[in-house]
């Protein structure tokens, strides 16, 4: 890392905390829109961790391409907002550059919900 970088360690911390957020978020539209049928401490606290994940993969994706600092952070946050659905579409994304087939059984599955839940939040 350079001194004169702005990926400082404090723009980090900030955009992971900015990650976090997002997922913390994302927990509460959920308990909100009754995905979860009360406030629960333990998946909130797991929501929060997926976050910080996708959220540092986004920021070291960013950082590597040179993307520009406020960019970072609204994809840094949307990404955290995401959770685990941004690791899917990472994972889609990489398989269509490699070539390779994603076609199996789980993929569809996981599709196959997030068009359900989709429907439902336009109820």
């Amino acid at each position: 890392m350079e001194k004169n970088s702005f990926f400082c360690a404090y723009f980090y911390e900030m955009l992971l905390a900015f990650s976090a957020l997002g997922g913390t978020a994302s927990y509460l539209r959920k308990v909100r829109l009754g995905f979860t049928k009360k406030f629960s401490l333990f998946e909130l606290t797991c929501e929060i961790v997926i976050s910080l994940f996708v959220g540092a993969v986004t920021l070291f994706l960013c950082d590597s391409q040179g993307i520009d600092k406020s960019l970072t952070g609204a994809l840094t946050g949307l990404a955290g907002h995401l959770g685990s659905r941004a690791i899917y579409f990472f994972e889609l994304f990489l398989s269509k550059k490699s070539g390779v087939d994603m076609s199996d059984r789980r993929a569809e599955q996981i599709e196959t919900e997030f068009k359900r839940r989709a429907s439902d939040e336009k109820r």
